[in-house]
């Protein structure tokens, strides 16, 4: 016979075993919350490589370390921590590694410190988002508009016009107009080395997007939209025309392939009302012009 105070334990000891099969999270975390966590993961990626690759190079660094700051927090740390503690922990080693060998000069090691974080950064997604989130593409396609909007504001920095756009009555020293475009002039290149790379990797994460959907909606328009501002950005274009191919063309198509809320795309260049007009004018002359026989 089974003792009475044994069965009295029983129920711990399902609740236990249940805890371990299916983990018990202090919270669940939103859609928004989700895609703004890819963000972070591949913001954090870029300014540890870009720190990688200046090694040595403190002016450099300091600048990459304070957007890293921003970009990965305690809170960051803490979330993580919920779900896998380890990973956590390693994510935080990593990155005070990266920069500490940076700062010594060290570019062999600080590079490998790099591939260790690449690495831990994937599995943090996986980790730290939900899989149904994980694989939704509204998700996935908000993450990139954060990314690209990162992007632009690194623009902003590299060529003295700081919030890109945020004052549409004065868009800054470097805008030339839409109809004449000219070139910018750098006045930062570690802004401008930021800038080129998160572009970069908004495209690749886009490209990831798709690779599982052989018809992804408006994905030849959003393609063709971020490939623009990948070149537009090289050859090193007036802000201007660089809002032109992130706000006139790759955002309304993600807007109405994927239902992305663009309101819920933090520090917005432009005031929201502004941007959802010219949004909704553009996806309502592509629907018009897609019906015209």
């Amino acid at each position: 016979m089974i003792p009475r105070h044994a069965i009295l334990l029983l129920p711990s000891v399902f609740i236990a075993f249940s805890m371990v099969l299916h983990p018990a999270y202090a919270h669940t975390f939103s859609n928004y919350e989700s895609a703004a966590f890819l963000a972070k993961l591949t913001e954090v990626k870029v300014e540890t490589d870009q720190i990688s690759n200046h090694a040595g190079n403190q002016a450099a660094i300091d600048y990459c370390q304070a957007l890293l700051k921003t970009y990965w927090t305690p809170n960051d740390t803490k979330e993580l921590s919920e779900r896998n503690p380890q990973l956590a922990a390693e994510i935080t080693s990593d990155i005070n590694a990266t920069i500490s060998d940076a700062r010594a000069g060290n570019s062999y090691k600080a590079g490998s410190d790099f591939f260790d974080i690449a690495g831990s950064l994937e599995q943090a997604g996986i980790v730290r988002v939900d899989p149904t989130p994980y694989h939704d593409a509204t998700v996935q396609a908000t993450a990139i508009a954060m990314v690209l909007r990162q992007s632009l504001e690194r623009y902003g920095d590299a060529v003295g016009s700081p919030g890109l756009g945020s004052d549409t009555s004065n868009p800054g020293p470097a805008a030339g107009g839409m109809t004449s475009p000219g070139t910018a002039v750098i006045t930062n290149q570690y802004a401008y080395d930021n800038s080129r790379e998160l572009a970069d990797e908004a495209l690749n994460m886009f490209g990831q997007m798709i690779t599982h959907d052989p018809n992804p909606p408006y994905g030849d328009k959003i393609a063709a939209a971020m490939n623009k501002y990948v070149a537009d950005l090289g050859s090193k274009a007036d802000t201007s025309t660089l809002l032109s191919d992130v706000y006139g063309g790759a955002y309304p198509n993600f807007v109405s392939g994927y239902g992305v809320d663009l309101q819920s795309v933090p520090e917005f260049p432009f005031p929201s009302a502004v941007v959802l007009a010219l949004v909704s004018a553009i996806i309502l002359l592509t629907r018009t012009v897609a019906k015209k026989p």
